[in-house]
């Protein structure tokens, strides 16, 4: 960890104003899953905020039609999660991933590519936030390395993210 990294936490800490129960700091210079914030508002794990929330809620509704995720995924968690909004949820709970671990590297890469191009979040930093995001079959989602499966519902992922998407 960078010493200025360091001397950062230690001063949030000391300032009594940020309480940290769980972080991690990797080599993709991104700080994942702040527990606990400001006035001790608990803060869920989350991808940045990259895309526009009618975005979002399209693609929502067409991971719901085609079965990718979990009846009981919520919108606004949904939203939030993803990084299409910055309300967090009143009760917040990862998404349940019904597809293959493929796929959800997929999505992922649709949503924020964006910024895996320009550097400002790594593979590393995405397949670490997955984790702490999704959950398949109970289990945190554990992102594979990619490799182009074709599929049908790839080509529903594929259709979505191109330019002028259908959907």
């Amino acid at each position: 960890m960078k010493q200025e990294q360091k001397e950062l936490i230690e001063m949030l800490l000391k300032s009594g104003k940020v309480q940290i129960d769980q972080l991690s700091v990797g080599d993709h210079n991104t700080m994942n899953h702040y527990s606990k914030e400001m006035h001790g508002e608990t803060k869920a794990p989350h991808f940045p905020l990259n895309k526009p929330e009618e975005e979002g809620r399209r693609l929502y509704e067409l991971l719901m039609l085609e079965h990718f995720m979990a009846r009981d995924t919520e919108l606004d968690c949904w939203l939030y999660t993803m990084g299409y909004s910055t309300q967090q949820p009143v009760e917040w709970k990862p998404i349940g991933w019904l597809k293959n671990v493929q796929l959800a590297q997929e999505l992922l890469r649709g949503i924020h590519g964006n910024l895996i191009e320009t550097k400002e979040l790594t593979v590393q930093g995405m397949t670490d936030l997955a984790e702490q995001c999704f959950v398949k079959d109970g289990k945190p989602l554990k992102l594979a390395k990619y490799k182009a499966e074709p599929s049908l519902d790839s080509d529903v992922l594929q259709k979505f993210f191109r330019p002028n998407p259908t959907y």
